[in-house]
């Protein structure tokens, strides 16, 4: 206020709260700053231009990394290809109207490209895949910016290479598989099968493909011989309750001979979920099986010619004794035990034969049992008691047992002599009487 003089006499002031307005602007300050720092520091170059002419706003360090150099602010979208030595993977030079950037910036698009290759100063080339999108920074419904987004291709070529590769060695594996192999999804049709499936099965490719179960159109029985039901076979199962089922044996007939053929199946569901989970609406089981049909015949003539041995053995009217390498007895027929009394868990007690052998020809019997060990067959005619005290004159026929070359213990063939050596001591007798 100025007085009629001209001299200030008083004054007024007009005082406003921008408390609020200080904090947006320091919020705003921070956001800017956390997003410069974010797109700073990320592992994808990202490079920002504005509208009409593509001149750089913001360009992170791995563009940087990647373009190798820093951008020319006075550079727009008709220089980019030049600047950066854009090129084709042919080698000619990328058209600068078909980048990625310059599309989503003049038709407000969404753009992608991967066959983009930088031919760097220093000799490098680096493959680039971009994508690039539009941006309206001023709300007015058309794009005065877009963004560019950059990553070094290679090393997704690599990956897709090795990954092709992995995929190319698991098919020529499971190609060359003797075992058949069979993939069935959610529903239990089979997706993928090896020629060994076919094999076995005795179908075709085409008549397995698209077909459920492990064996469509061929009947599957138990080892018992009753049918094998649907629902039970092992793929079936495995889908349903979601755990592996291992070795079960099924059999089917076959097409060519009219025999049954047996398999030993495992089913294992597929980790399809998050993290190698399972998710059990997109499950997914692999079946293997194998023809065992030769094995169980070998087997089976095994247990025969075995039950043969074991019956042949058990008839001779002699002693047969088997011992280790520390003469302890593994194995005595029933023979033995009524020859010599005792029973056979008696007799597979540590020392039993030393026990029953009489004093004056533990020695002899000894002195054998070294021979043996050294490989060496032997025979040698003892004195035992029996159980009731009875002594009885053997003859043991001794033989080393072998295993991959070496003496493991022996086998002894002992007959009872004890009649004879009795009927010739009473003719001895009566020669001298006569």
């Amino acid at each position: 206020h100025y007085s009629e003089e001209g001299l200030v006499d008083g004054w007024e002031g007009l005082v406003e709260d921008i408390t609020d307005q200080r904090a947006l602007a320091q919020n705003l300050r921070k956001m800017t700053n956390m997003l410069q720092v974010l797109i700073g520091n990320l592992p994808t170059g990202v490079y920002f231009v504005q509208a009409p002419g593509g001149y750089p706003l913001l360009v992170n360090a791995r563009a940087r990394q990647l373009l190798g150099q820093r951008e020319e602010l006075s550079a727009g979208l008709q220089h980019l290809s030049k600047l950066y030595r854009l090129h084709r993977a042919d080698g000619t030079e990328y058209p600068w109207e078909e980048l990625p950037v310059c599309r989503a910036l003049r038709q407000g698009v969404i753009c992608q490209a991967s066959d983009i290759v930088v031919h760097r100063a220093d000799g490098r080339r680096i493959p680039l895949i971009a994508w690039a999108a539009p941006i309206d920074l001023n709300g007015t419904g058309s794009p005065d910016a877009a963004v560019w987004v950059l990553e070094d291709w290679s090393a997704l070529q690599q990956a897709e290479i090795l990954v092709r590769e992995s995929e190319m060695r698991l098919r020529t594996v499971i190609e060359t598989m003797g075992e058949g192999v069979l993939v069935h999804d959610v529903d239990g049709t089979i997706l993928e099968c090896n020629p060994a499936a076919c094999l076995i099965l005795e179908v075709s490719r085409s008549e397995l493909m698209g077909q459920g179960g492990l064996a469509p159109k061929v009947e599957c029985v138990r080892e018992d011989g009753s049918p094998f039901p649907y629902d039970e076979l092992p793929d079936q199962v495995a889908l349903r309750q979601h755990h592996p089922v291992r070795g079960v044996i099924l059999g089917h007939r076959s097409k060519k001979t009219g025999e049954i053929r047996w398999l030993l199946v495992n089913a294992v569901p597929l980790p399809v979920g998050p993290a190698g989970g399972l998710n059990p609406q997109r499950a997914r089981v692999v079946t293997t099986f194998a023809d065992i049909t030769q094995q169980l015949q070998v087997q089976e003539s095994l247990r025969h010619a075995r039950d043969r041995y074991q019956h042949l053995v058990e008839a001779i009217p002699f002693m047969l004794v088997q011992r280790d390498k520390n003469f302890a007895v593994i194995y005595v027929n029933e023979p033995a035990t009524k020859v010599t009394g005792y029973g056979a868990e008696e007799m597979l007690r540590p020392g039993f034969c030393e026990s029953i052998i009489h004093s004056e020809d533990l020695p002899k019997f000894r002195e054998a049992g070294q021979m043996v060990l050294q490989g060496k067959p032997t025979r040698i005619e003892v004195r035992l008691r029996t159980k009731d005290q009875t002594l009885k004159s053997v003859l043991a026929f001794i033989h080393p047992s072998y295993q991959n070359g070496e003496v493991i213990g022996s086998m002894s063939l002992v007959v009872d002599v004890t009649t004879q050596r009795r009927l010739e001591e009473e003719l001895q007798q009566a020669k001298h009487l006569e």
